[in-house]
């Protein structure tokens, strides 16, 4: 009799734990797409998962594992991608210097956006702003947009 007793119980709280695992997801995509909100207000002068997670007033740890879980990406891949792409968009208008870019971006120094770029783009931004300069002239692409694309992957 009991395992008759388990069995019904089972299935009388089966809809129960599906509606609470449905409640849960929405919650994370709720969390997802505030924390892609303050990433839009902030990504030109933050770039420290600490600072997101600070505004949506939960741990670093957790916010990374929510943003996850929602979109297969890490929420600091997140950050990166947005300030890669702002700094791609300013470096090929050939409107501003790599210096200007830099403190656009709120970097510390050239030097320090210099490598952030490079390691992302895999060029460094002088470099990618004289190749789109020239590209523009010649109507080619040598440098796709790497990060876009991953950004928009698993989006």
């Amino acid at each position: 009799y009991m395992q008759a007793f388990y069995y019904c119980m089972c299935q009388a709280m089966t809809p129960y734990v599906e509606q609470q695992d449905a409640v849960r997801g929405t919650r994370k995509k709720e969390i997802f797409d505030r924390f892609i909100e303050v990433l839009r207000e902030n990504y030109t002068s933050q770039r420290a998962i600490g600072f997101y997670a600070d505004r949506l007033c939960m741990t670093p740890k957790y916010l990374s594992q929510v943003v996850h879980s929602v979109s297969g990406r890490h929420a600091g891949d997140w950050i990166r991608d947005y300030v890669i792409l702002e700094a791609k968009a300013l470096l090929k208008s050939g409107q501003y210097s790599v210096q200007q870019v830099s403190d656009m971006l709120n970097f510390a120094n050239q030097s320090f956006f210099g490598a952030y770029f490079k390691r992302s783009v895999g060029c460094s931004p002088s470099a990618y702003r004289d190749t789109q300069a020239a590209d523009m002239r010649t109507g080619g692409t040598l440098f796709p947009i790497r990060s876009a694309a991953r950004m928009f992957a698993k989006a």
